[in-house]
C-alpha cells in the first residue's frame, strides 16, 4: 500500500507540474523533501539542491508564522478545491516574488507530506524588498 501510495504522489506532482509553475513536497517538519527544482527559477538561484531545507527559511521573515498556521491548520472537510495562502519567496538579492500555494496533506506511512502546488503572482514579480532606516529623511525613497 506504502509503494502504491508513493506512486500516487508522483503522479500528482507530475499533473501539479503541467498546470502550475513548480510543485514541492514537504515532510511533517516542512522541510522539503527531494530536489524541488521549480525554486531555482522562482528564487532566481544557481543553488540546485533545496532537499531537506525547511521551506519556513525561502520565505519573507514576516510571513512564516502566517505559513506555518496554514500548513498546519485542519484540512477542510467540503472542500473541492485546495486551501490557497499569498506568500512572498525572498531572493538572495532583497527582491521577493509572490506565490500562492496551493496545500494538501497526505499521509505517508506514519508521517504527514504537503504536497504544495505554486503559481506565481505576476503581479508582483521582483518587487524590491522595502527597508526602513532612522535616517528616512536622508533617504526620502526608503519609505
Amino acid at each position: 500500500v506504502l509503494l502504491k501510495s508513493e506512486s500516487m504522489v508522483t503522479s500528482f506532482r507530475r499533473v501539479l507540474r503541467g498546470v502550475c509553475d513548480g510543485e514541492v513536497l514537504l515532510d511533517s517538519k516542512l522541510r522539503i523533501s527531494g530536489k524541488a527544482g521549480c525554486l531555482q527559477t522562482f528564487l532566481m538561484t544557481g543553488a540546485g539542491d533545496f532537499e531537506n531545507k525547511n521551506f519556513e527559511e525561502l520565505l519573507v521573515e514576516d510571513e512564516r508564522e502566517r505559513f506555518r498556521s496554514f500548513m498546519l491548520a485542519p484540512e477542510p472537510s467540503n472542500s473541492s478545491a485546495p486551501p490557497c495562502l499569498r506568500v512572498s519567496l525572498k531572493r538572495s538579492n532583497s527582491y521577493r516574488v509572490g506565490v500562492d500555494l496551493f496545500h494538501v496533506p497526505h499521509q505517508l506511512g506514519e508521517e504527514t507530506y504537503h504536497l504544495v502546488a505554486l503559481r506565481e503572482d505576476c503581479d508582483t514579480r521582483s518587487l524590491p524588498e522595502v527597508i526602513c532606516t532612522e535616517d528616512a529623511d536622508e533617504h526620502p525613497y526608503a519609505h
